[in-house]
């Protein structure tokens, strides 16, 4: 059961790879790196429960914080506003 979920989640990750590549808008694609960013998150979610491996919630925890700083971070500078602002 576990496997199909698995496969399923990588299966979905095709999906927001046309979003990045057709994307008509920045913000298109903004939010296709968004989309596969919690999936991988999902993935590695999965995977714990698979491998009984604890430390990929390290990983989990890292990459969410990435997303969020570099979603923002991205916002910021397609709204031309400075970064200390």
């Amino acid at each position: 059961m576990v496997e199909i979920l698995l496969y399923i989640q990588i299966g979905l990750c095709l999906l927001p790879l046309y979003r990045i590549i057709r994307g008509p808008t920045i913000g298109d694609r903004i939010v296709g790196i968004n989309m596969i960013g919690i999936l991988v998150t999902g993935i590695c979610i999965i995977l714990i429960f698979f491998t009984d491996q604890p430390f990929l919630m390290d990983v989990v925890i890292g990459w969410i914080i990435f997303n969020f700083i570099s979603t923002l971070t991205i916002a910021k500078y397609f709204e031309n506003k400075k970064f200390n602002e």
